[in-house]
């Protein structure tokens, strides 16, 4: 059977390089947008929490932990967005607060299963009808069609699921490489150990003095014993 022939580009076709990337300006960056963005928005809340001595993370468990009965450490530390190390630190002060509670999962001690107490449910009843103006005010500021937009988040949510899936799968890739970089520095290191083993160890100069020749050797053996 003939080899099929190889499709060839026309002649008068032009091979275009990809565009350099250059960096967008750094204030226009989307991360420093989503950043300044939200701490706007943040900055008119700010004053409920000192008014109450909360932390803006302290105010974040006890307003997610208002929707649910309980939740896991690591579900509640998913759905505040802090990282569970930072989180272990938070969840002590509230409770001695008392306003949340915890304990041990009947199956896993070592799982930590989080709840509101009466005195946590109390305080964000306390502090809604002053949210409540701010979302006014913001409504009023902004839009409330655009506000409405951007709380709907349907966009937001997809966005970062696509890049939370993303950064998981370069994340995935970056520890295979890292795993396969140890095997073969394993590999390369016990090839070196062998070759170490099984070369001849050389008698250093100084140990015993200098070598004696056989012809002293000889003589030493033909020596009487007494």
């Amino acid at each position: 059977m003939a080899p099929r022939p190889r499709s060839r580009p026309p002649k008068d076709a032009v091979a275009h390089d990809p565009e350099p990337f250059h960096y967008p300006p750094f204030s226009k960056t989307l991360p420093m947008l989503l950043l300044a963005a939200r701490d706007a928005l943040t900055l008119r809340f700010r004053h409920l929490n000192q008014a109450y001595g909360l932390t803006e993370q302290q105010w974040r468990v006890i307003r997610a932990l208002g929707e649910v009965e309980a939740l896991e450490i690591h579900a509640l530390s998913a759905r505040c967005r802090i990282h569970s190390a930072s989180l272990s630190r938070i969840l002590p002060k509230l409770d001695q607060a008392g306003l949340i509670a915890r304990c041990a999962k009947a199956g896993d001690q070592r799982c930590v299963i989080v709840s509101l107490k009466p005195r946590g449910r109390q305080l964000i009843e306390d502090v809604a009808p002053e949210s409540s103006r701010v979302y006014a005010q913001l409504a009023r500021d902004v839009g409330p069609e655009r506000l409405a937009d951007v709380r709907d988040a349907r966009g937001i949510d997809r966005a970062d699921r696509d890049v939370r899936g993303a950064a998981g799968r370069a994340c995935a890739r970056g520890r295979a490489r890292a795993r396969s970089r140890i095997l073969l520095t394993g590999r390369a290191r016990g090839r070196a150990i062998a070759r170490r083993s099984v070369r001849p160890r050389r008698r250093p100069p100084h140990a015993c003095g200098p070598r004696a020749s056989p012809a002293a050797d000889r003589d030493r053996d033909r020596r009487p014993a007494w």
